[in-house]
């Protein structure tokens, strides 16, 4: 008599459906790593656009702490803090940017809703969209002087956030896609926002410090209820998403 071995159905269907579970386990494990790698690369790429364009109006403008806007002159700012960032927009930013599909002049709220209107940091805004996909959305901070006796307002530092993906793609949420930088002209320091804490130094109030945090203290910021320092969480890390990085 010949015998003959094999599986049952009942195995057969058992063994396919282990696959299939372990398959999708690996699979999930691989977008996600994937998705974490392209945000680091985008994000980087994204960061190397802001530094360069600050190089090259170094080239032509000299020290940022000289700049119109910033530290140490403000005198093209008037008293409208639209004007000065149209002013840096237009004379320091946009010029070096080759692939500018829009510049425009709105609140973030338009494109991302009220609950941005705060992480974005002033009330003065401006898109630059970029061919390659990134949005710049740029506003200043750190004000002096206002109408009483005809003070000049200057600001001492230039916020930008990075949406690496443009508004449209989404999901348009902080450490996600939306990620926050700061540059200050005193020190000409381009840094992920949570990076250095800023305290003002004697009674003029246009001298100040920076101080670099401790990983721990950027960890604070960038959490599952606030992720304001997230980038930085990234920058610190060596480029690189963490296993406790709020993913």
């Amino acid at each position: 008599m010949k015998r003959f071995f094999g599986f049952t159905l009942a195995e057969v269907l058992i063994t396919l459906g282990i696959i299939g579970v372990v398959a999708a386990l690996t699979i999930s494990v691989l977008i996600n790593s994937y998705s974490k790698k392209k945000t680091v690369e985008t994000l980087k790429y994204s960061y190397n656009i802001i530094a360069n364009v600050i190089q090259m109006a170094k080239v032509d403008y000299g020290e940022p702490k000289d700049w119109s806007v910033g530290a140490s002159d403000g005198t093209v700012c008037g008293f409208n803090g639209f004007d000065c960032v149209d002013s840096y927009v237009k004379q320091y930013f946009s010029p070096y940017l080759k692939t500018v599909v829009r510049i425009k002049q709105e609140s973030p709220a338009q494109d991302y809703g009220e609950q941005y209107g705060w992480p974005f940091g002033t009330s003065w805004y401006y898109y630059v969209d970029l061919a390659t996909g990134q949005r710049v959305i740029i506003s200043m901070d750190g004000r002096h002087g206002g109408n009483n006796g005809g003070q000049i307002i200057t600001y001492d530092y230039i916020h930008y956030v990075v949406d690496i993906n443009g508004a449209k793609n989404g999901p348009n949420k902080m450490g996600k896609d939306l990620f926050r930088l700061v540059y200050y002209p005193l020190y000409d320091k381009l840094l992920f926002e949570g990076l250095y804490s800023m305290s003002y130094v004697g009674t003029n109030g246009r001298n100040y410090n920076l101080k670099q945090e401790s990983r721990d203290d950027v960890k604070l910021g960038c959490n599952e209820s606030s992720k304001s320092y997230c980038g930085a969480l990234i920058f610190i890390d060596g480029w690189n998403i963490g296993p406790d990085y709020p993913w």
